[in-house]
């Protein structure tokens, strides 16, 4: 009787005993299909990481060599030269023309009047200067005109507005920048141009001749 009990008794410890190990199994299986689950979730999210641009391209060091080119050639602290730069990027202008205009303009001196009476790094008149000055919410004055940051504001947002009525043709935006609208009129109508466009003039061409320096200069710095 007490052997039959203790058989019993085995086969139930037995049977606990086999009933836990499956229990025990199912969960490490399903911990370890969790574990795998996030390793597979974090490569695919590094897998993603690696495939942008952002990480493909050393974007920063890109955007420190152009912050440090841009001040270096003008003479403008780095403060002054980021917003030319962001500045260009949200016009969609193309900032090494930036660079040709400003340098056929003033040398890059913020303190330069024309003239004429023309304003700073852009050489604005003072008309144009209004106009955009309370197109993008300024209260204008002469001498507010002269500052850097603010010269540049006006003078890409003219130039934008040339690049969408002369739908990108990048002499007639330039000579009008220094005749004006009407003078290019008048300088096409009369035939004035020594060159083979009606459009082009010294000012165009000397402010893309800058354009193209600044760049290769720039490719220069940049594979260094």
């Amino acid at each position: 009787m007490e052997s039959k009990n203790i058989k019993q008794f085995i086969g139930l410890v037995l049977f606990v005993a086999l009933i836990s190990y499956v229990f025990l199994f199912k969960l490490s299986t399903i911990a370890d299909a969790e574990i795998i689950s996030q390793e597979e979730a974090l490569k695919l999210r590094l897998k993603e990481i690696v495939n942008t641009f952002e990480f493909k391209t050393p974007t920063k060091v890109f955007e420190n060599k152009l912050l440090v080119f841009v001040s270096a050639q003008t003479g403008l602290n780095y403060s002054e030269s980021q917003f030319m730069i962001d500045k260009c990027n949200k016009n969609d202008i193309e900032l090494f023309m930036i660079l040709g205009l400003i340098k056929k303009e003033s040398d890059f001196d913020p303190d330069t009047t024309g003239n004429s009476g023309e304003i700073g790094l852009g050489q604005l008149m003072e008309k144009t200067a209004k106009h955009y000055s309370n197109q993008l919410g300024y209260k204008y004055t002469k001498e507010a005109t002269y500052d850097p940051k603010r010269n540049i504001d006006l003078a890409v947002e003219h130039i934008s507005y040339l690049k969408q009525l002369y739908e990108n043709d990048e002499h007639k935006i330039l000579t009008a920048y220094n005749r004006g609208t009407k003078g290019l009129e008048n300088y096409i109508r009369d035939q004035r141009s020594p060159f083979e466009e009606s459009s082009m003039s010294t000012y165009s061409v000397d402010v893309l001749k800058y354009r193209d320096e600044f760049k290769k200069e720039f490719e220069k710095y940049v594979s260094k």
